[in-house]
C-alpha cells in the first residue's frame, strides 16, 4: 500500500470514484433527455431548436454507434471522434439496407437506433471519463498550447451559425423533393421501405441518403429537410477534417485551418436534397480509413470490414458515386517494394479481393431493394422499368 502524501504536498488528491463519473453522469442525462424532450413536445423549443437539438442528437448517435463499431473492429487502433462518428453513419446505412428490403426501417424502429448509439456512446463516458481537475487541466492545456486557438474557435462558430442555418426553414424542390425525394422519406417512416416502380429519382440512388434523411425528419419539418445534408453533415466534415489532426500528429493546424476555410467557402449550389455534403463525408471517410488501416499494417476480415463499409456507405448515396469508389479500390493494391512478386503486393491483393467481397456483401440489401423496386439493381447500364424513349419525350422543343 502506498503511504498518503504528506500535508504540505500539493498534488491534487484522487477523487471518489462516484464523484469522478459525475461530469459523464450528467453528459447522459442531457444527451438522452433534451432528445426525449424534443421528440415528445416539438412545440416546447420551436421548430428551429428541436431541428437543430434533434440533429445533434442523431450526431451523437453516430458517435456512439462509430465508437462501439471501432472496438470490435480495430480495437488497438486509437481514432478521433470524427471518423469514428463517420463509421456510425455507415453502419447506420449498412442496417439500413436490410431494414428497408424486410419493411422493418419504421418510426419505433429509427428511434430504437438513435437512443441506442446515444447510450453506446454515454457507456464510452464512463469508460474514459476523468475527473473533473483532470478535465480541466486537459482543457486548459489544449487551448494555451495551440496558437491557433482563436481561429479554431471562429471557424467552430461559423460551423455551428451554418448548422443553425440548415435547421432553418427552406423552399424544398417542387420538382424534385416535393415529388420525389420526399416522399421517400415518408413512404420508409410509414411503411419501413420505399417502393416506387416508375421513379427515374429512384432508380437513380439505392436510396442511402433518403433513410438517413428519415432519421431528421422524426422530429424536423420537410421544409428542414437539409438539417441532414448542410447541417449534419457539415459538423461531421469538420470533425473528419480537425480529428486528422490526432491521427497525423505532424501535420500543421494551418494547413487543416486553410481546408476548412475551403469547405466554408464552397458555393452552396443545392437545387433539391440530394447527397452533396454527405458525400465528403463518405469520401472523406473512406480515404482516410484506407489510409489508417494501411498505415497500421493491419489485415484480416474486420479491418477490411471497416474499408467495406466505408466505401459502402458512399455507394448507396448516389449511383455516380460507384466508379469514384472503383478507383479508390485500385488504390488498395498500390504496391509498396520493388517487384510486385513481393510479399507486400500478394498481401495488398487479398486484402483488396476481401474488401470487394465484402463491400458487395453490404451493397446487396440495397441491390435487392432497388431490383425489387425498379427491375434494376445498377441503373443505367440496365434500365429495369426505364424506358430510353423518356429523355426524347421529356426533351424541350428546338
Amino acid at each position: 500500500m502506498t503511504s498518503p502524501p504528506p500535508s504540505g504536498d500539493p498534488r491534487p488528491q484522487p477523487l471518489p470514484s462516484a464523484l469522478a463519473r459525475v461530469p459523464a453522469i450528467l453528459a447522459t442525462a442531457v444527451a438522452i433527455m433534451v432528445p426525449l424532450s424534443v421528440l415528445v413536445t416539438p412545440k416546447l423549443f420551436g421548430p428551429l431548436a428541436a431541428t437543430a437539438i434533434w440533429g445533434l442528437a442523431i450526431v451523437l448517435c453516430f458517435g456512439g454507434w462509430g465508437t462501439w463499431l471501432g472496438r470490435q473492429l480495430v480495437a488497438e487502433l486509437e481514432v478521433d471522434w470524427g471518423l469514428r462518428a463517420a463509421w456510425g453513419l455507415a453502419l447506420t446505412i449498412a442496417v439500413g439496407g436490410p431494414l428497408c428490403l424486410f419493411g422493418l426501417a419504421r418510426r419505433p424502429t429509427l428511434l430504437i437506433w438513435i437512443f441506442g448509439g446515444i447510450a453506446l456512446g454515454a457507456r464510452e463516458m464512463f469508460r474514459v471519463s476523468d475527473s473533473p481537475p483532470q478535465i480541466w487541466r486537459r482543457f486548459w492545456a489544449v487551448v494555451t498550447g495551440c496558437r491557433h486557438t482563436p481561429l479554431i474557435v471562429a471557424m467552430v462558430s461559423v460551423v455551428g451559425f451554418l448548422y443553425l442555418g440548415a435547421a432553418a426553414r427552406a423552399v424544398p424542390n417542387p420538382n424534385d423533393d416535393w415529388v420525389a425525394y420526399l416522399p421517400f422519406v415518408r413512404k420508409i417512416l410509414q411503411t419501413g421501405t420505399f417502393i416506387d416502380p416508375f421513379s427515374v429519382r429512384r432508380m437513380a440512388a439505392y436510396g442511402g441518403q433518403s433513410y438517413l434523411q428519415a432519421l431528421t425528419l422524426i422530429v424536423a419539418e420537410v421544409s428542414r429537410v437539409q438539417i441532414f445534408d448542410g447541417g449534419i453533415c457539415l459538423v461531421l466534415s469538420f470533425a473528419l477534417i480537425f480529428g486528422f489532426a490526432r491521427e497525423a500528429r505532424r501535420i500543421s493546424w494551418t494547413i487543416l485551418l486553410l481546408v476548412g476555410l475551403v469547405v466554408i467557402m464552397l458555393p452552396d449550389n443545392r437545387a433539391n436534397s440530394a447527397a452533396e455534403m454527405s458525400g465528403v463525408v463518405g469520401f472523406v471517410a473512406a480515404w482516410r480509413t484506407v489510409v489508417l488501416i494501411d498505415r497500421a499494417g493491419l489485415r484480416g476480415a474486420r479491418p477490411a470490414l471497416l474499408t467495406a463499409l466505408s466505401m459502402a456507405a458512399v455507394c448507396t448515396l448516389r449511383q455516380n458515386y460507384l466508379p469514384v469508389v472503383g478507383f479508390m479500390l485500385l488504390a488498395l493494391c498500390l504496391r509498396r517494394g520493388d517487384e510486385q512478386q513481393s510479399p507486400s503486393w500478394a498481401d495488398r491483393r487479398r486484402h483488396l479481393g476481401l474488401v470487394v467481397v465484402l463491400l458487395g456483401a453490404c451493397l446487396l440489401p440495397w441491390a435487392s431493394l432497388a431490383f425489387r423496386s425498379n427491375h434494376t439493381f445498377l441503373f443505367p447500364f440496365f434500365h429495369g422499368n426505364y424506358d430510353p424513349n423518356y429523355g426524347g419525350i421529356t426533351a424541350p422543343s428546338p
